[in-house]
């Protein structure tokens, strides 16, 4: 497989699985007649193959990394702030679903200017920059030490508490190696922590205790680590992209971002190609998508060769 092919699935992966939960934010799990492809409706009564907050916020991401040639965290926030507040990089034109905590810290920069606004408070583990997390990875793939420092960054930036920065690093760790080439099946035999975690709760998707775990014993997923373990649930029970993406949109709950975050994953590991054409065709800003795919494996190469 080709690192377009991994780096196009990565991000239109992300997309898709959160136009295929949109429909399903919210929805208590089994209450509801299951999708199969792009439905639209759901409570921001979406057209089939638009999506939320997730790819919007992943853009913004991507597009200041590609501008910047770099990590610039004031550039990240001013542009997660046009989102909320002017509707960039929203595939409807306008923000109109956005977390709290993510709220609270765009509120907070919008004062002070300081991108470092994320809520250490362990009650606000919300799972708004793990959703986000692949344009980092994706830029940083060949350079280690600026993955982890990138991946904390980006994540801080809204999202500071322990249990965000373990889910982070842990999921950074898991996109990493697949990009790398690593079965999805092997990584999610052993995922790993890059350093000495910083809370407790991550011990168990460390110990692949999702592996075992019914569907029913699966929470919400608007708790990072729930988030984390119920994509990574997904991915495990998946027998290839598709699968993988309505068996996390299915769940039901924050379904639009536990399917973007095992899209993340699961895209990056079987490709582009395993996406359904009909998906593609009707997935919002298809061709943007795949161009910011490339971008993004332009500035890794970019980024690699400058550090030789």
């Amino acid at each position: 497989m080709t690192d377009s092919s991994r780096y196009s699935g990565a991000l239109l992966g992300l997309a898709c699985g959160d136009a295929l939960g949109a429909a399903l934010e919210f929805e208590g799990r089994d209450t509801f007649e299951p999708v199969s492809g792009f439905t639209g409706g759901g409570v921001w009564q979406l057209q089939p193959g638009e999506w939320t907050d997730d790819t919007s916020l992943a853009l913004c991401l991507a597009t200041s990394l590609v501008e910047k040639q770099g990590f610039c965290a004031h550039d990240q926030m001013q542009r997660y702030w046009r989102w909320y507040s002017e509707g960039y990089l929203s595939c409807t034109g306008n923000c109109f679903d956005i977390g709290n905590t993510t709220r609270r810290a765009l509120s907070r920069f919008n004062l002070s200017q300081d991108p470092w606004m994320g809520d250490a408070s362990p009650a606000l583990s919300g799972n708004g920059a793990l959703m986000r997390l692949v344009p980092v990875v994706m830029a940083t793939r060949n350079d280690i030490q600026s993955l982890w420092r990138w991946t904390i960054d980006s994540t801080r930036t809204t999202h500071a508490s322990p249990d965000c920065i373990d889910a982070s690093l842990v999921f950074a760790s898991l996109l990493h190696r697949v990009l790398q080439g690593e079965s999805l099946r092997s990584v999610l035999q052993s995922p790993a922590h890059p350093g000495i975690p910083h809370g407790q709760s991550i011990q168990r998707i460390l110990n692949g205790e999702y592996h075992f775990l019914h569907r029913s014993e699966l929470g919400k997923g608007f708790y990072v680590i729930e988030a984390l373990e119920n994509a990574l649930w997904a991915c495990w029970h998946g027998d290839d992209l598709e699968s993988t993406l309505l068996l996390a949109a299915n769940l039901g709950g924050d379904a639009d971002t536990i399917a973007a975050i095992a899209g993340q994953l699961a895209g990056a590991a079987y490709g582009v190609e395993a996406l359904p054409d009909q998906w593609l065709e009707q997935l919002a800003w298809y061709q943007e998508l795949m161009q910011m795919a490339d971008q993004l494996l332009q500035l890794n190469l970019s980024l690699t060769a400058s550090a030789r």
